[in-house]
């Protein structure tokens, strides 16, 4: 059992009519695991992380701005990665970070046209609102939230139309919703029709692994995994109902 609490503190001010801004938060994460994590660990804090984030901008001229961001991350507890340290798989200091993540000047010639020079993280979508282990169907997202990446431009039309089945009014360049349903609707027959059993794909991936018919990466991926963890190795046995004299590929 593992007991999880996030704390988040933001702040942001301004300065000359909004042409400084700066932001900022800090935010801790904290866990403690309960019991036994799998058959070798006990009880203890698994992490205590502390992130610390500055975001400036500053308005030079009508249309050339200047971003930075600032960020500070210490990890002072990562007990689950205790093995991986002592063998040199793990570095302790891996999760601490001080640095300039972002600086750039941006040049805005048009509302949509724009330079840009610097350091910078390109985003090509917006997983908010979503957890990292969570199963995602495209055609179940939210179409607001859709035309909000089309406006922000963090996805293009085509992802909108071919990922997330959405149709788009040809002169407004807007969602039509009842059009979108229409097509997500068809998208999910077209799907049902070549979909199989979990039993059968199951069997099929199994033959797979058994004849060890996979690609060369893929191979030396796994027996490098199975090398380094024999708990990953049987439960990668015990998934597929593998033989026990199997080894790897």
């Amino acid at each position: 059992m593992l007991a999880f609490a996030l704390t988040n503190v933001a702040y942001s001010m301004e300065w000359a009519e909004a042409r400084l801004t700066l932001n900022g938060f800090l935010k801790n994460w904290t866990g403690y695991r309960f019991g036994t994590y799998g058959h070798e660990r006990g009880e203890g804090l698994s992490m205590f992380r502390n992130v610390l984030q500055l975001e400036a901008e500053a308005k030079v001229l009508e249309d050339v701005s200047l971003y930075t961001i600032w960020r500070a991350v210490r990890e002072s507890a990562y007990s689950l990665e205790d093995e991986a340290v002592d063998f040199g798989n793990f570095d302790e200091d891996v999760l601490n970070e001080e640095r300039f993540r972002e600086y750039y000047l941006t040049w805005q010639a048009t509302d949509r046209v724009w330079l840009r020079v610097g350091e910078q993280q390109v985003v090509w979508g917006d997983m908010m609102g979503f957890r990292v282990m969570d199963i995602i169907n495209p055609l179940d997202r939210p179409m607001e939230d859709i035309e909000k990446d089309l406006e922000d431009q963090l996805i293009s039309e085509r992802t909108a139309t071919g990922v997330y089945h959405v149709a788009l009014d040809p002169e407004t360049r807007k969602i039509d919703p009842d059009r979108a349903r229409e097509l997500r609707e068809a998208e999910r027959k077209a799907r049902l029709k070549k979909a199989i059993p979990v039993k059968e794909f199951m069997k099929a991936q199994r033959d797979k692994i058994l004849g060890k018919n996979i690609s060369e990466i893929c191979k030396k991926t796994y027996n490098d995994c199975f090398q380094n963890s024999s708990r990953f190795l049987n439960e990668f046995k015990e998934c597929w109902g593998l033989p026990e004299d199997f080894e790897g590929f």
